[in-house]
């Protein structure tokens, strides 16, 4: 079944004003980001919504994972951004080193005019949604 851009209009909006490529880069985001979500069968689902102004990803549960967010990071770059307190940035680096580009604590820079590394962010996916379960003692 083809994903609809969103049931939240807010997110839709957001989306739909951005100018291009940007718009393509958050789209294809967002499909990779809806497809491991569902695939991770987070323990009471997840949502999409609005965080800051940009769209986000969370399960709906506490104690699951943390938040995904996707926004112009700026004219020539797409940001793919978590918690700055969470070590997720950190574990990306270890794990995909200079294959991708970073945002000090927050943030990986996906150029707008390269193919996503689609593999890296399905990981970062199932790395952040799940967060809080691989962090247990």
């Amino acid at each position: 079944m083809p994903v609809q851009l969103s049931n939240n209009p807010a997110v839709h909006d957001v989306v739909q004003a951005t100018d291009e490529p940007h718009r393509s880069v958050l789209l294809q985001l967002r499909d990779i980001i809806l497809s491991e979500a569902e695939a991770a069968d987070l323990p009471g689902g997840f949502h999409e919504t609005l965080k800051w102004g940009q769209p986000s990803y969370l399960p709906n549960r506490r104690g699951v994972g943390t938040t995904l967010r996707i926004a112009v990071h700026d004219e020539a770059h797409v940001g793919v951004y978590v918690h700055c307190q969470t070590s997720l940035i950190e574990q990306f680096r270890e794990r995909f080193g200079d294959a991708v580009s970073y945002s000090g604590t927050r943030a990986v820079l996906l150029p707008v005019d390269q193919p996503i590394p689609e593999a890296i962010i399905r990981e970062c996916t199932r790395l952040t949604l799940g967060y809080h379960r691989s962090t247990d003692g």
